[in-house]
């Protein structure tokens, strides 16, 4: 794709450009030159409206349900939807049917996602079948391309193997998430506990589960000198141990979804299926708690937590409904509408960019001259484009009329 972008303003941290207004010529997949008035090529001009610039973004958590449930989601879907969130690269968790636990299962994604515009890196599971008992083949594989190593929200209940799995990745220098949940008190729950949760008649998700889970997985992670991920924050609990654990020097990086920073436990009110998540949305003070974490650094990553479901799964009583919400496709739109005022866009960008890089240990994308072209291309003030949705999702968001933040396209 050879283009020339006019007057994009660069948002990238890491570039001698960042925060300045330029012309971008790319051509055959590398960023030519940079400048200001630079003269008309061959290439095709690209002008928009307040055209913004940046790293192409990463997307730490996905479910694209293939293999298994394809009939939620598939990865043409999946991948169609991802590249108009604006989306170059994801994350894709291992709850597949069956369960990326094997070399082929990390292959199959790397494979098919080759020559469609979007780097897939597979999660695979920490243990076999994601039953919380025997590790997976831990080795086999990263070597295969596994980035990280996770049971999704299967919380691995069994102290010694979280500690074994903390050692083992030291070998080849892998990351174990923590999905910081105590199921003996989540188990059953359907929102989380408090005035309204009773007012509802519905078991509560209380506080101590994150915390307890949280704090025993920080003490393994202390004790083994390794390297974890954690993975749905959703209380200012968490994020203060989170802040705590970098203060002491652990090597811990932690991820809040989309979800926990747009809305709060009031959105369950009327038995609305399409706010029951896990993490269950927290109070007001959690949600903000969350938002001052990631201002300051101490929540590394935002992530989608794309979890698409169909009409059966969500259009049920509360209780039987499934937990997710799909918000890949509105993921920049749901930010630049609702949450612009509280985080700004620079931090939000490195969320998904420099810091997702880190995580997964690869060499961040840079908007200089002679580097790869991977970009995301969007305007903060144009309307969002999100009708008819590329995803099979029916849990989508309800998208007001008029919200702004367009994603015009991604190169990788």
């Amino acid at each position: 794709m050879n283009r020339l972008i006019r007057d994009a303003k660069i948002i990238d941290s890491s570039s001698s450009w960042n925060g300045k207004r330029a012309d971008v010529r790319i051509r055959k997949g590398k960023i030519y030159e940079i400048g200001k008035g630079l003269k008309k090529g061959t290439e095709t001009e690209f002008i928009g409206k307040d055209l913004m610039l940046s790293p192409g973004w990463i997307d730490m958590n996905v479910h694209f349900r293939d293999p298994g449930e394809e009939y939620k989601e598939d990865l043409q879907s999946g991948i169609k939807a991802a590249l108009r969130g604006g989306f170059t690269s994801v994350v894709a968790v291992p709850s597949t049917l069956p369960v990326i636990d094997s070399k082929s299962g990390v292959e199959y994604l790397i494979q098919r996602s080759k020559n469609s515009g979007l780097n897939i890196y597979p999660y695979a599971a920490m243990s076999k079948g994601m039953e919380g008992k025997e590790l997976a083949e831990m080795f086999d594989l990263h070597d295969a391309g596994a980035r990280l190593f996770s049971d999704d929200e299967h919380s691995v209940m069994n102290s010694g193997l979280m500690k074994k799995a903390l050692l083992y990745v030291k070998n080849f220098g892998g990351t174990v998430c923590s999905f910081p949940q105590d199921p003996g008190l989540s188990a059953g729950s359907m929102m989380n506990e408090g005035a309204l949760s009773t007012m509802l008649g519905m078991k509560g998700n209380p506080h101590i589960t994150e915390s307890i889970q949280l704090r025993r997985d920080i003490d393994l992670l202390r004790y083994t000198e390794s390297k974890m991920h954690v993975v749905g924050l959703s209380t200012a609990e968490g994020a203060k141990m989170i802040k705590e654990a970098k203060k002491e020097g652990l090597q811990i990086t932690a991820e809040v979804f989309l979800a926990n920073l747009l809305w709060t436990d009031k959105q369950v009110d009327g038995f609305k299926t399409l706010y029951k998540l896990n993490p269950p949305l927290r109070t007001d003070k959690d949600r903000k708690a969350l938002i001052q974490a990631v201002n300051e650094g101490t929540i590394d990553c935002i992530s989608s937590n794309h979890r698409p479901e169909d009409v059966e799964h969500k259009k049920v009583e509360f209780g039987q409904a499934a937990t997710g919400i799909a918000l890949m496709e509105s993921f920049y739109s749901q930010y630049q509408s609702h949450l612009s005022n509280e985080i700004p866009l620079d931090r939000f960008v490195l969320c998904i960019t420099n810091n997702a890089c880190r995580v997964l240990n690869l060499t961040a994308a840079s908007i200089e001259k002679g580097r790869s072209a991977i970009l995301t291309c969007f305007s903060s003030s144009e309307k969002a484009d999100l009708s008819p949705s590329y995803s099979k999702s029916y849990n989508l968001p309800v998208l007001k009329e008029g919200m702004k933040g367009k994603v015009h396209w991604t190169c990788r």
